[in-house]
């Protein structure tokens, strides 16, 4: 029995009744394997070879056709440098068949402006690669009262701007499952603890090669 996919508003309504799995996806075996295997949610990236992606928008598209009963997030290391920008970027994303976008690094005032044009997004708080020289590096986020309150504040200001979910990185479990019970919006489990709304993997982890 072919199963349904997620709409932006089942995705909504999950928070609280189930966990959600969420699995980065580098390919269309990935992608294929993922289907097979009943995961909710696929996310994609579009040429980042920093963090070892190199897929460009036609195997977006395969992978969308891999995977068709996935909800599939998508994004990437793409610089925009406007709203404008971000708002054509995302299109291309949903043209592709993307069920929402990552825009991990965009400000409120972007997020806002492309959620009035009913663009879903979802974004980043914790341990933000894009940010991490602003936080001194790559490490835990939330360890202290001033950063879990500012994880807190982070989270509910990109509620307001009208983001759908976070993926919520490195951040102590404790303070994940706190902001999590908190928000309205889901949080997608990056090493936070299984408190959250979702718990994020990606596929070479999974699979156990690099």
């Amino acid at each position: 029995m072919k199963r349904k996919k997620l709409t932006v508003y089942d995705y909504l309504r999950t928070k609280g009744k189930r966990q959600l799995s969420v699995l980065f996806v580098h390919n269309v075996e990935e992608a294929k394997a993922a289907e097979e295997a009943g995961i909710d949610m696929i996310c994609t990236s579009h040429d980042a070879p920093q963090y070892g992606v190199f897929a460009t928008f036609e195997d977006l598209k395969r992978i969308r056709e891999a995977a068709p009963s996935c909800f599939m997030q998508s994004g990437g290391a793409v610089s925009v440098a406007s709203e404008y920008e971000a708002m054509k970027l995302s299109h291309k994303y949903l043209e592709i068949g993307a069920d929402c976008i990552y825009g991990g690094t965009w400000s409120y005032k972007w997020i806002k402006a492309l959620r009035d044009e009913n663009i879903p997004i979802n974004s980043h708080v914790g341990l933000v690669p894009g940010k991490a020289t602003w936080i001194g590096g790559y490490r835990a986020i939330g360890k202290t009262a001033e950063e879990a309150t500012r994880v807190l504040k982070h989270t509910l200001e990109l509620q307001d701007a009208g983001v759908i979910g976070v993926e919520l990185e490195v951040v102590p479990s404790k303070i994940a499952a706190i902001i999590t019970k908190k928000v309205n919006i889901l949080t997608l489990s990056m090493g936070s603890g299984s408190d959250c709304d979702g718990q994020y993997l990606f596929a070479n982890d999974v699979l156990g090669y690099t």
